[in-house]
Formats: structure tokens, sequence, C-alpha cells
């Protein structure tokens, strides 16, 4: 497997990836670097270790003439989410703004596609949007 990816406009590798985690104080031998597909602008790696349960790194496409913090949205999303006691998102373990990218844990699925709108899905999405409500209500 080749385990040098681009992500944005350097190379990833596993010794800039480890440098990353140590950054986030996340320790753990790191053994590859997986990309994951199916996102559209941002790079998704899934980061597979030998001691500890694998971890996604994600980079966050920024547009210069677009001013939307996709980061910062999405972390402060699945933060709160989290601190609500939701479980069934990926844990938010840091970010790096400056660099745009986060690193979450990995949660095993595939996307979600039309095919999947089962009567039993559309009732999991419904009640995942009621518990948000239920806690962002809760806390105005």
């Amino acid at each position: 497997m080749d385990n040098a990816c681009i992500l944005e406009t350097r190379l990833l590798d596993l010794n800039s990836a480890t440098e990353i985690l140590a950054a986030a104080k996340i320790s753990g031998r790191l053994l590859e670097l997986v990309p994951l597909t199916g996102g559209a602008n941002n790079r998704v790696f899934q980061l597979n270790f030998e001691n500890i349960p694998s971890l996604i790194l994600k980079s966050y496409f920024q547009h210069p003439q677009d001013l939307r913090l996709r980061l910062k949205t999405e972390f402060e999303f699945l933060s709160f989410a989290w601190e609500q006691g939701i479980r069934c998102i990926p844990e938010p373990l840091y970010k790096d703004s400056t660099q745009n990218f986060a690193i979450y844990s990995y949660v095993d699925g595939s996307l979600a596609r039309a095919k999947h709108s089962t009567l039993s899905f559309v009732e999991a999405a419904a009640g995942f949007l009621l518990k948000l409500f239920i806690h962002y209500a809760h806390n105005q």
C-alpha cells in the first residue's frame, strides 16, 4: 500500500502524520494511512495503528473566495452533540485551524444513499435530529 497521499499541497506520509498526531497528543504506533473516498472537496484518511483504535484525519478544503468555516462548523457541531451524550457520531479529538484539519474517532459505516432510505434509516435519522433539538432547546 502506498502510504504517501497528498494533503492539500503538501505530501502526507507516515512521518508527517505522526508529527500531526504528536501535536494532538495522540500516542500510538501509526501503521498506515488509508485514503477514504466519497467526499467532494475534503481529503479524509483512516489512520490505522498497532496499539490503539483507528482514527480519522480530515483535511478541509478552503477556497480563498469561500468564507465558510467548514472545519470550525463541523468540529463545533460534533463537539456539541458529543457533549450531549450522542455517541452515534465520531468523537472530535483535535483540530488545527491554521493547517485546516481535524482528527476524529473512526466510526465504521458507509455513505448514505437514496437506496438506503428504509423506514428504519429514516426513523434513526429523525431520532438523531430529535435528540439534537432537545439538547439544543434545553441549553437555550
